[in-house]
């Protein structure tokens, strides 16, 4: 099981905060490719040389990183290396509506292929309806969240449930 910890842009950028985590993940038996650090993408545009340090530190300790929030704005991708995510979470803002409008729809289908162009994979949700999922899996989405796939359920009993690592 992994943990998702989301960072903002000033944790990022903050040498202790990134040695803290990284003093953290050498003393866990957590394994670093099982943090996986949410992060805006408007962060890849920042040139800030401690941000860029401290994901370039984080990755090197094996962290997984996912770029969030990408939507409209596609001068990211011209900031954007293979290497420096594994994932690319769309906004839900352009998800929401992917199966009735086609500027939604084009601009999951842009950034589904930068992701496949960097070697990224991306995360597409909340998913509500069956059509939705439809249209998301049919542009070549990696992974769709939300009530669609399943309802919620506390985390007590997703850990009691035999099948749970598998799923």
């Amino acid at each position: 099981m992994g943990v998702a910890l989301p960072l903002s842009a000033a944790g990022l950028a903050s040498v202790t905060l990134v040695d803290e985590l990284l003093d953290l993940l050498d003393n866990s038996p957590m394994p670093g490719r099982l943090l996986h650090l949410v992060i805006a993408s408007d962060v890849v545009c920042n040139p800030d040389e401690n941000l860029q340090r401290g994901l370039q530190k984080l990755r090197q300790a094996g962290c997984r990183v996912i770029f969030s929030q990408i939507g409209r704005d596609m001068n990211v991708f011209s900031h954007l290396s293979p290497n420096m995510a594994d994932y690319l979470m769309l906004d839900a803002e352009v998800v929401s509506n992917v199966y009735g409008n086609l500027m939604d729809e084009m601009m999951v289908t842009i950034v589904q292929g930068h992701a496949q162009r960097l070697g990224m994979k991306t995360i597409a949700g909340p998913c509500n309806q069956p059509i939705m999922m439809d249209t998301l899996s049919g542009i070549g989405i990696d992974f769709i969240y939300g009530d669609t796939i399943a309802e919620p359920q506390p985390l007590d009993l997703l850990l009691n449930t035999s099948y749970f690592a598998i799923n």
